[in-house]
């Protein structure tokens, strides 16, 4: 896996783009993409800012942050939503949420998945 857990830190000035990439999850997740959604590039390549790029990234680290996750959930280190999980581990960082035990009591972290469940509702999703 990668070494997400030390990069992944609650600094919003920091955070890059429609996903909020830190720069230096970006160098390890972020690639270029073409427009069917191929990656044309290594690792740390494409932009942050551009949306496809984001988005293919973006899919990349939270199915990482869950495979991640899944021995802390079936051991009982942590619990709660697997989606909001894995959302609080990209907003707050792995580290947070193995601390906490589940996903951080942080007002960013809840406005955050609070904003992502009002988005769902309207556009149709839900878990």
């Amino acid at each position: 896996h990668y070494p997400l857990r030390r990069q992944r830190q609650m600094c919003i000035r920091d955070r890059e783009g429609p996903a909020q990439f830190l720069p230096a999850t970006w160098d390890v997740m972020g690639v270029d993409v073409d427009n069917e959604g191929q990656i044309i590039d290594m690792p740390g390549t494409g932009d942050p800012k551009d949306p496809g790029d984001a988005t293919m990234a973006l899919a990349r680290l939270l199915c990482t942050i869950d495979a991640d996750q899944e021995g802390p959930r079936s051991d009982g280190t942590i619990s709660g939503d697997q989606v909001d999980l894995m959302l609080a581990g990209h907003v707050a960082g792995e580290q947070a949420v193995l601390d906490a035990g589940g996903v951080p009591p942080h007002a960013e972290v809840r406005d955050f998945l609070a904003a992502v469940d009002t988005a769902s509702a309207v556009h149709g999703g839900g878990q």
